[in-house]
């Protein structure tokens, strides 16, 4: 079970970040849009570099937490962590990754480890290229450590969820679909 104490601060996170997020101004392209535009810019920077402060705070305290958490527990709880992640999708969006290094660097096995964590904790990406990208530069990594990238994806298979997510498979299936694939000495 994830702490109640880490459960609430990832809540009020997810609201904080909400809050930064919200510029108040109309639509895109709505009348008015350039011109609130235009007076909100000096607010919008100040608010967005507020976000990024409790992005690194979030990062200091919460993440690691999370993880080990993550890393330690049974199907049941990392489903649990799954479900937190997805509860509060703008807190999951940005955390366990340095801002102002993005992407993360992965050039050690650690790094690629915790990189396979944190996909396997946020699952399947909506959008296909992301994960494109990103397996990628896991790929590029893991030859850069000197790893062997079928090992490291087995052991993020083992952690990731098998329930299919965004309408594609589940993120197990796809990274088991990526071992088969560099097993027949594809990609």
């Amino acid at each position: 079970m994830v702490h109640p104490k880490l459960v609430d601060e990832i809540t009020r996170c997810e609201a904080e970040i909400a809050r930064l997020q919200d510029y108040g101004l109309p639509p895109t392209g709505a009348k008015g849009f350039i011109t609130a535009f235009m007076a909100a810019k000096e607010r919008m920077a100040l608010q967005y570099a507020d976000e990024q402060k409790l992005r690194a705070r979030i990062n200091e305290t919460v993440a690691e937490p999370l993880i080990a958490a993550y890393r330690a527990g049974g199907e049941l709880e990392r489903q649990e962590i799954r479900d937190l992640l997805d509860a509060n999708p703008k807190f999951a969006r940005g955390f366990g990754w340095d801002h102002d290094t993005a992407p993360p660097p992965v050039d050690t096995l650690e790094t690629l480890r915790r990189g396979l964590v944190l996909s396997a904790m946020k699952g399947t990406n909506p959008d296909f290229r992301d994960e494109i990208v990103a397996f990628e530069t896991f790929l590029k990594g893991a030859k850069g450590a000197g790893a062997d990238p079928v090992a490291l994806l087995l052991e993020q298979a083992a952690l990731a969820g098998d329930t299919p997510r965004n309408g594609r498979p589940s993120h197990r299936a796809l990274v088991l679909e990526k071992v088969e694939k560099l097993r027949a000495g594809g990609w």
